[in-house]
């Protein structure tokens, strides 16, 4: 399913403190949510860890989000990135099945990368005419 930033911001809007709270308290959280929020991590700079994810979410969390600019995203975070994308496991259907937070989180990671990916590849398109 592919999203436009509109649409994705208001699957953002509708997390609530509550949703975002029940993930941030999870003490051993599933693959899928570990998954996405290691995501996350790498997409705001921070080590890919489950804590730093936790403390990621303040009340600023969606807004951040809303506001992220996918175009700063480093080549070395899309590789990384790119690895999670790669993954069998990493859709949408499956962390739906575990978290609908995290599938929104998710979409948002996804959205992110490909959003990037496609200005990398249409700036190479502009390269290859000049």
């Amino acid at each position: 399913i592919e999203l436009n930033r509109e649409e994705l911001n208001f699957e953002l809007d509708k997390l609530s403190d509550k949703d975002l709270n029940d993930l941030k308290s999870l003490k051993s959280p599933p693959f899928a949510i570990l998954q996405v929020a290691e995501a996350v991590c790498l997409l705001h700079s921070k080590q890919p860890t489950f804590y730093n994810f936790t403390k990621l979410i303040d009340s600023n969390f969606i807004a951040n989000l809303k506001l992220f600019d996918s175009l700063s995203i480093s080549d070395y975070t899309m590789d990384q990135i790119k690895n999670y994308i790669e993954d069998k496991n990493f859709t949408l259907e499956y962390i739906e099945k575990v978290s609908k937070t995290a599938s929104v989180l998710f979409r948002w990671v996804k959205f992110s990368y490909e959003f990037k990916k496609k200005a990398l590849l249409s700036d190479s398109d502009v390269k290859k005419v000049i």
